[in-house]
């Protein structure tokens, strides 16, 4: 059974004020996996042609379980380091390129995340 669902968390307090949200998009059903997620973070959205963005992945709740990320770019040489838990992209033309994050736990998807990188072309 898929399930998709966002659960957000508010707490407040007289001096701190913060917010958590899990999302779930595995169609997985075994028990724990409910908050599973993944989350990524670009160093730029916007880059010219020649140039690199950074983007880093955060798991959250993999419960001390197999996991790894693999990664995927519509265009641009994407490489990965620490542990495939950071990619470079290079950009040798202009366009939006997707990268892909899926985030696998014991050799199953678990959640994917998409991030757009715009590609500028060099005046």
């Amino acid at each position: 059974m898929y399930s998709l669902f966002r659960v957000c968390v508010v707490t407040a307090s007289l001096l701190v004020a913060s917010v958590g949200c899990y999302r779930n998009t595995s169609n997985n059903t075994e028990p724990g996996m409910g908050r599973v997620g993944i989350t990524l973070s670009s160093s730029r959205r916007e880059v010219l042609v020649g140039e690199n963005a950074t983007i880093s992945a955060l798991s959250t709740d993999t419960y001390g379980r197999d996991s790894k990320i693999e990664w995927t770019a519509t265009f641009g040489k994407l490489t990965t380091e620490e542990n495939g838990r950071v990619a470079r992209v290079s950009f040798a033309q202009p366009g939006v390129s997707t990268i892909t994050a899926v985030l696998m736990i014991d050799g199953r998807e678990a959640d994917r995340e998409t991030i757009e990188i715009r590609v500028k072309p060099v005046n």
